[in-house]
């Protein structure tokens, strides 16, 4: 019993370190070894025995945090499931809004912005902005066909293209203004804050129309 707690603890301090590290620096340029010391593990092959490999703790941190974003989203969804109604507009605020209030009110709100930049940055193509790599299954097939059936006019090729390059919006805004709010150069109590990202939102909801 007592190894399993704290093999726990370990997989704990280790997705901990994680965070720390992937929102400090890009994924290729933090080791294994430095991981490993600011988790406090001793053993150097500490990581690989709990995830194999460096990505597969940097894609579970990722998922952590994104696990309360998609919660939130379903909750959304689930207030809309039976209206005809439903606009681009709507469906936008569903997918974003969640974003914004879990990384402006999380007390790891900087750290989890520059994550969600970084994790961006080691694709070979950015995710698409309802891709199941961001949310879980459910989540994502639900806001996917909702979205071919408000755009209608738009081919699966131009859903995609539009895709990554309105999740690559959502994330590098989100993360430029943590960066600035780090700096000091703006507060997230300002108004101007939260006017920047209502115009974001607006910005990639005119992307579709």
């Amino acid at each position: 019993m007592g190894n399993l707690v704290s093999q726990s603890h370990a997989r704990a301090a280790l997705i901990k370190a994680g965070l720390i590290a992937f929102s400090r620096k890009s994924f290729s340029d933090i080791s294994i070894r430095e991981i490993n010391e600011l988790a406090g593990q001793r053993n150097r092959n500490a990581l690989q025995y709990h995830f194999g490999r460096k990505r597969n703790l940097f894609e579970t941190v990722v998922k952590d945090f994104l696990k309360p974003v998609s919660d939130a989203q379903k909750l959304l969804i689930d207030t809309v499931s039976g209206r005809a109604d439903l606009t681009l507009d709507d469906l936008m605020d569903i997918y974003i809004q969640p974003f914004i209030q879990i990384i402006r009110f999380s007390p790891n709100s900087i750290k989890h912005a520059k994550l969600l930049s970084n994790y961006i940055d080691t694709l070979d193509t950015p995710p698409e902005f309802f891709s199941a790599q961001m949310l879980d299954e459910e989540t994502s097939s639900t806001l996917s066909e909702r979205l071919e059936q408000l755009t209608p006019e738009r081919t699966d090729a131009e859903r995609r293209l539009l895709l990554v390059v309105s999740n690559s919006i959502l994330v590098n805004t989100i993360a430029d203004l943590a960066r600035a709010s780090e700096a000091g150069l703006i507060d997230q109590k300002d108004p101007m804050y939260r006017q920047i990202l209502r115009r974001m939102t607006r910005a990639i909801t005119a992307l579709w129309t």
